[in-house]
C-alpha cells in the first residue's frame, strides 16, 4: 500500500509566449503562439481571415533565455 504523503509542486519545463491580435472585422482578441512569420490567420470568433505582422524571433529567444524557459519566473516562496 502506498503512503498518503503530499505531492511536491512541479516547476515548468518550458514556456511559450502568447500574442494577442485584434481582429479588424470584429475586434475579438485572437491568441497566437509567438508568430515569427507573416501569415493570414482566421478569427476564432467571426471566422474571417486577416494578415498579421510577425514578432521578432530574437526577442522571443531573449525572453526565453532570460526566464530560463520559465524556471526563473517561479515565485520565490516556492523555491
Amino acid at each position: 500500500m502506498s503512503s498518503a504523503r503530499p505531492q511536491q509542486p512541479v516547476g515548468p519545463s518550458g514556456m511559450e509566449l502568447i500574442f494577442y491580435y485584434p481582429c479588424p472585422h470584429c475586434e475579438h482578441q485572437v491568441a497566437l503562439r509567438a508568430p515569427t512569420q507573416a501569415a493570414m490567420v482566421r478569427c476564432d470568433s467571426c471566422a474571417r481571415h486577416f494578415p498579421i505582422m510577425p514578432v521578432d524571433e530574437h526577442g522571443i529567444r531573449f525572453v526565453r533565455i532570460m526566464l530560463a524557459e520559465g524556471r526563473a519566473a517561479l515565485e520565490p516562496d516556492f523555491i
